[in-house]
């Protein structure tokens, strides 16, 4: 999540990006986006964004199918309002697990409008895989399993609900 802070600074202080966003043209967020992208895309802050103007409507992703996993919707709705960022994980369209971090652009304090980044957590799974013994479970606040290194939903809620 550290990284995706990082590049969310790169986004915030991008003034193409923020007169793109102003002016709510998705032709011109798209150039500002590509422009920012070869920039920083060596970075790794994301694997996936989503841009949506001050309504809420979306302008620009990198997702050719334009689809947007609803974890990501909901952390922009809890955005509204908020100079804060929103942080969660979740699972995108294909049901693979993510990190996501949603924040607001804005010009003289003014909001307009939300960049969400997803960054994939498969490959920290993976890596715990490797762990002889190594267990991960990525579980939400209601307890739904989202993934794991041994998926087995009635051992992990267990082994949730007995934590505490």
């Amino acid at each position: 999540m550290a990284q995706m802070d990082e590049g969310r600074r790169d986004f915030e202080q991008d003034f193409a990006l923020r007169q793109a966003l102003q002016a709510g043209d998705p032709e011109e967020v798209q150039q500002a986006v590509a422009a920012l992208n070869r920039l920083i895309s060596e970075q790794g802050y994301f694997d996936r964004l989503w841009v949506f103007g001050a309504a809420g409507h979306l302008l620009c992703c990198t997702d050719d199918r334009l689809e947007v996993p609803e974890d990501v919707v909901s952390l922009v709705s809890a955005l509204a309002g908020s100079s804060e960022p929103r942080r969660g994980v979740g699972l995108d369209t294909k049901g693979q697990p993510l990190a996501f971090l949603v924040f607001p652009i804005t010009i003289r304090h003014e909001p307009v409008g939300p960049v969400a980044f997803a960054k994939s957590l498969a490959p920290a799974i993976a890596r715990f895989q490797a762990i002889q013994g190594g267990e991960l479970y990525l579980v939400t606040a209601e307890g739904k399993l989202l993934a794991g290194t041994r998926p087995e939903p009635t051992l992990v809620l267990q082994a949730v609900r007995d934590s505490g």
